[in-house]
C-alpha cells in the first residue's frame, strides 16, 4: 500500500496550515482537479479541524500535521492515516504528563519524548478520534526501538485492523530539528512511503 508524502512551507498567520496541500494531494493521488475537503471536529463540529475527508471519496485516507513552519500531509487509497511532527525545540516540559502511560518506556531525553507523542498521535488520527482520546491509553514502542504499536486501550476504538508506525526521517522529507511519525490502519503490511514534495526547511 502506498502512501503519499507532501511537504510545504506554512506562512506566519495563515488561517488554515495545509488547506491547499490537503487539496493538492487529493486531487493528485485522484488524477482530477475538482477536490473539496473538509474537516469537521466529531466533538465540537468546528470545521477548522478533524480529521480531514474528500467529499466524493471517503475511502481516500487523508491527513495534516502542522508545526515549525511546516505542513505535512499524508495520502493514502483504501485505509486510513495518521501523521504528526514536532521541532526539536517544542517544549516539553509537561508532555511526559500527557503522553506516557504505565506500560510505556521512560523517554530519557525530550527527542525521546517527541518521538513517542508523534507516534500516539499519529496513531489517534489514523483511527479518527485525535486528542479527544487519551494518549497514555496506548503505549508504543520505546524510542530507540522499531515503531511499534504494543498495546491499545483507547475508549470506543473497536478496530481489529492491524496499526502500522513509521518514522519519519531524512529519506521522507524530514528536515533537520524535526521529529515525525506516520500511522496507517487497515493494510495487512507496512506501507511503501513515496515523498511527493520536499519542505524547504523549517
Amino acid at each position: 500500500m502506498r502512501v503519499d508524502l507532501w511537504w510545504a512551507p506554512v506562512a506566519p498567520g495563515e488561517r488554515r496550515p495545509g488547506q491547499q496541500l490537503l487539496e493538492r494531494g487529493a486531487a493528485e493521488r485522484l488524477g482530477r482537479a475538482d477536490v473539496e475537503v473538509v474537516r469537521t471536529c466529531p466533538g465540537c463540529g468546528s470545521s477548522g479541524h478533524g480529521q480531514p475527508v474528500v467529499t466524493d471519496e471517503p475511502a481516500l485516507g487523508l491527513s495534516l500535521a502542522h508545526a515549525g513552519g511546516l505542513a505535512l500531509v499524508a495520502v493514502v487509497q483504501g485505509a486510513r492515516v495518521g501523521v504528526d511532527l514536532e521541532p526539536l525545540d517544542t517544549d516539553v516540559e509537561h508532555l511526559a504528563d500527557v503522553a506516557l502511560g504505565p506500560h510505556d518506556a521512560p523517554a530519557p531525553t525530550s527527542s525521546a519524548l517527541l518521538r513517542t507523542w508523534t507516534r500516539k498521535e499519529a496513531v489517534l488520527k489514523a483511527v479518527g478520534v485525535g486528542l479527544a482520546a487519551d494518549p497514555s491509553q496506548l503505549a508504543v514502542s520505546a524510542a530507540h526501538d522499531p515503531a511499534e504499536l504494543v498495546s491499545w486501550s483507547v475508549v470506543d476504538v473497536a478496530d481489529p485492523r492491524p496499526v502500522h508506525l513509521v518514522d519519519l526521517g531524512p529519506a521522507h522529507g524530514v528536515p533537520a530539528g524535526v521529529v515525525a511519525s506516520l500511522a496507517v490502519t487497515g493494510t495487512s503490511r507496512g506501507p511503501d512511503v513515496v515523498v511527493r514534495s520536499r519542505s524547504a526547511g523549517p
